[in-house]
């Protein structure tokens, strides 16, 4: 991150120009943050079901509620990568508490980490049983045939079945039973407690995502108005199962931190909030998305048979980005923000 941005050089200059008479300061700031990967926390666990229909395609019943961040787009994707299908094959049914199972939810950042794994365990249950069908009408071993693009193949040769015939067998020999895939993920797998609330002690997650933010401001002394300029995130998210789903959520945490580091703020006044609604909460909106830019630092690497080890990127960049501002407002004028939303105490005397 420092050298994509040429951080030790711009943030030397910019001190050496705190004491200069020019009004209009830049600065430069970098925060670092770590953030956890879901967690042992009630419901504790995400579960999974995926059906063959008669024609080859399925339905994924999932628990996980798609609030905006893509989470359906990923399970289906997941899916479809497992089973040899396209995206359009799968469809998922979601968020229905009557008719799918359990799932974390849309928090604790772990939904592609828990309930990723779910879907593919899911799906590699459905496979295997989708596999069985097909060795038995191609006559070979189960370990000897790949699926792709709604046929099961004969390794290495163009021999394939349909997957509407694997499944009629597979139905007519289970007495009308169909293709169903179960998969579950826990948090913690492996940790008999989960984490205190209370006290932040015990295991609290299986991975940890980690990143460098950097931030270039201008300040302007006589009016105290401080401007992100620039954002760059250099981020640590284990395998990207979507990369712009990923810069998406980078670009909301970024716009996340510009708010609460310039703008957003409850006033109180003798108990009474001056600013209930968002027509007086200041909120950022696309007119202040600052120019945002990523460095992908990629440590982990997709297997078949093995779960992915995806990492959040959802909720931890906030931290680092708005640390990033308050070390670049302190770069450009010299004086450490004490709170927030940043309030610039060196604003000329004469331009009060």
């Amino acid at each position: 991150a420092a050298a994509k941005t040429d951080f030790i050089s711009k943030y030397n200059k910019n001190r050496s120009l705190q004491a200069s008479p020019d009004y209009i300061k830049r600065g430069i700031g970098m925060g670092v943050s770590g953030y956890f990967t879901g967690s042992l926390i009630y419901p504790n666990n995400s579960a999974a079901l995926i059906k063959f229909n008669d024609d080859g395609s399925a339905h994924l019943l999932t628990g996980a509620t798609d609030i905006g961040q893509g989470s359906e787009t990923i399970l289906a994707q997941i899916a479809a990568q497992e089973l040899g299908l396209q995206m359009e094959d799968i469809q998922v049914i979601a968020s229905d508490t009557g008719t799918t199972p359990v799932d974390i939810g849309s928090w604790i950042s772990g939904l592609t980490f828990v309930t990723g794994n779910a879907v593919k365990k899911a799906a590699e249950d459905a496979r295997r049983q989708l596999i069985a069908a097909g060795s038995k009408l191609l006559q070979v071993a189960p370990e000897e045939l790949v699926l792709h693009n709604k046929r099961i193949f004969i390794k290495g040769t163009d021999t394939s079945v349909p997957f509407d015939k694997a499944i009629a067998l597979h139905i007519k020999e289970h007495q009308g039973d169909p293709i169903v895939g179960k998969g579950s993920r826990r948090g913690q797998e492996k940790a008999e407690l989960g984490p205190s609330l209370k006290n932040a002690r015990g295991g609290w997650s299986d991975s940890y995502a980690y990143d460098a933010q950097v931030a270039e401001v201008e300040v302007n002394t006589r009016t105290g108005q401080v401007k992100v300029l620039k954002a760059l995130t250099s981020h640590d998210c284990g395998f990207a199962i979507n990369p712009l789903l990923v810069e998406g959520q980078i670009d909301g945490q970024v716009s996340m931190a510009v708010g609460q580091a310039l703008a957003e703020e409850v006033i109180m006044h003798k108990g009474v909030t001056l600013n209930p609604s968002f027509l007086d909460y200041k909120l950022p909106t696309a007119h202040e998305m600052v120019e945002s830019e990523y460095l992908e630092i990629i440590t982990e690497s997709y297997e078949p048979d093995r779960e992915f080890i995806t990492k959040e990127v959802g909720e931890g960049l906030v931290s680092g980005m708005l640390v990033a501002i308050c070390n670049a407002v302190a770069n450009a004028t010299g004086e450490w923000p004490k709170e927030l939303p940043i309030k610039i105490t060196t604003v000329e005397e004469d331009h009060r």
